[in-house]
């Protein structure tokens, strides 16, 4: 059985789109055949950087042998603490170490490497977010961990899909930080198409 893992963050998961389950949840349903050849593995996880990502990668690979690897992230390495830029979640240079390391660990097992670059906020909702005020998210912020993946990606030559400026702030949830249903549609359109 040919099977895709995809790590990624609470959008991964899909959040707020009790619709569709999703824009992973869309791609399963759009890839399945009907004798069930390939399998999509969702191993994102709420609140996950690229830091947790990398440390549980090698066992969940090693668990599903996928040789097709999607990283969506990004997002939750780029908040801040305190309405304080200098004390981001990940710092941008051990960002650029973290994707690295997993690009790294993907070359040794010769799969198929896409990263998906995170999605923009309405700043008016997340400065801080509701539920956790000591966190700040920012699109200007969000934008210099997306142009890091847009670029490590070109170095690797590897394919990279763009989807900050794919929502506007009327596809995103209530909370400001999350798709809602259309949102995660339009992701799930563009996405389907480098699959």
């Amino acid at each position: 059985m040919t099977s895709i893992c995809i790590f990624g963050d609470s959008i991964g998961e899909g959040y707020y789109d009790s619709k569709n389950g999703g824009w992973v949840a869309q791609l399963n349903q759009f890839l399945k055949t009907p004798n069930e050849k390939l399998h999509i593995y969702n191993c994102s996880i709420s609140g996950e950087s690229t830091r947790e990502v990398l440390a549980r990668f090698d066992v969940e690979i090693e668990a599903r042998g996928s040789k097709t690897i999607i990283f969506a992230l990004g997002i939750n390495d780029s908040w801040y603490f305190n309405n304080d830029k200098n004390k981001p979640n990940v710092s941008l240079n051990n960002f650029k170490e973290n994707i690295n390391l997993l690009i790294s660990k993907c070359k040794e097992r010769k799969a198929t490497i896409i990263f998906i670059g995170p999605t923009m906020v309405d700043e008016s909702k997340v400065m801080p977010v509701p539920w956790r005020t000591e966190v700040f998210f920012d699109n200007k912020n969000i934008q210099k961990y997306n142009q890091t993946i847009k670029e490590i990606c070109k170095e690797y030559k590897l394919t990279f899909i763009e989807t900050y400026s794919l929502l506007q702030k009327e596809d995103l949830s209530r909370d400001g930080l999350h798709p809602n249903t259309t949102g995660h549609i339009k992701i799930f359109k563009k996405v389907k198409k480098y699959i």
